[in-house]
């Protein structure tokens, strides 16, 4: 299956700061092996413990020497971050790797990439993603409240489960997958909200106060699954953030679902659209990630023959009819132009 991910491979990179440098540069992230006894970043293994171990590399800093990573601080914690390492102390790691693990069978260096080839499919999903997210939100309203109800539920047991450690013991994986399930999933709708192009910061400040909520909660229970030391106080302030999550969702879907919200995914969903319709009608190689809702469509090479194309699909699309007087006297050069005179026409039709 083509999900729109290409990537280069290789046994042994021979010039990793410069095969790093070229990659990120054009927009390829990089995971390479390394051993984390090499980094100073992991306590739990620096100068400690030799291991097998991937990161990611997505920045870099040539004139500091300095690569920006995404990386977990300790095997017992499962929680990603943000970090910077210097140049040396990759090669280090790489080069540790390649000494005690490597294998020819399998590659050390990865380059990841987007297929442009993929882009009329991509505005296609967008498109009907974002409609069956507008559609979902405004009639998800017992789903919610069941979700809630089930929430509390959990919190129930997550209370009775620390104020008695055996039956924590007995527990304890049961609740990490759990947990672990929620955060993948909270994670998955934070990046379909920035993927439909939901710029609502109330909303997305909910979600990662939400999430963090639930990181917090994990890094408590993980610590606990893997050391089995029991600290009481962790826990406490674990269920506290718990108990404020109710009212985190609650906010959370208000604001998701409130006027100004679902009219910026509908107007995402046209913008989507007139690009797909563009594309199909005209065949016009638009760079669907650079362009400007500004920008005049004909320096893309848009003409009024192909417009008349485009009109014609939109009144069959949103079941509309545009007069020519109409167009006679509306400015229609960009697609910001275009996007808004379709919402008018839909909210009079």
């Amino acid at each position: 299956m083509d999900i729109g991910v290409g990537w280069e491979k290789t046994f042994r990179c021979e010039n990793l700061a410069g095969n790093i440098e070229r990659a990120i540069s054009n927009d390829r992230p990089v995971i390479v092996w390394i051993d984390p006894y090499y980094l100073s970043i992991r306590k739990d293994t620096y100068e400690k413990t030799h291991m097998a171990h991937t990161i990611l590399v997505y920045g870099y800093d040539h004139d500091k020497q300095i690569y920006t990573i995404i990386e977990h601080r300790n095997r017992e914690n499962l929680y990603y971050q943000e970090y910077e390492i210097s140049y040396q102390e990759l090669e280090d790691a790489y080069l540790g790797y390649l000494e005690r693990f490597a294998s020819e069978a399998y590659d050390t260096y990865y380059e990841f990439f987007g297929h442009t080839e993929r882009q009329v499919q991509m505005i296609q999903d967008k498109t009907a993603n974002t409609q069956t997210m507008v559609r979902n939100l405004l009639i998800q309203q017992e789903n919610v409240k069941k979700g809630l109800e089930d929430l509390v539920s959990f919190v129930e047991t997550f209370e009775i489960a620390i104020a008695d450690e055996w039956f924590l013991q007995s527990y304890v994986n049961e609740l990490l997958a759990g947990i672990n399930q929620i955060i993948t999933a909270k994670q998955v709708e934070k990046y379909r909200l920035d993927k439909l192009l939901v710029t609502d910061e109330q909303s997305k400040q909910s979600l990662d106060d939400i999430l963090a909520c639930w990181l917090y909660v994990r890094s408590v229970v993980a610590k606990y699954l893997f050391s089995s030391s029991f600290k009481p106080e962790a826990f406490e302030t674990a269920l506290e953030k718990l108990l404020q999550l109710p009212e985190l969702e609650q906010n959370y879907f208000q604001s998701l679902t409130s006027f100004k919200v679902v009219n910026l995914m509908r107007s995402a969903t046209i913008e989507a659209k007139i690009i797909e319709l563009i594309q199909t009608y005209c065949g016009l190689d638009l760079p669907v990630e650079e362009v400007s809702l500004q920008c005049d469509l004909g320096l893309y090479g848009f003409n009024s023959l192909q417009a008349i194309k485009v009109i014609v699909a939109i009144e069959e699309e949103y079941n509309i009819e545009i007069n020519p007087e109409e167009l006679a006297v509306a400015s229609l050069n960009t697609l910001e132009e275009i996007i808004q005179f379709i919402e008018q026409k839909i909210a009079t039709a």
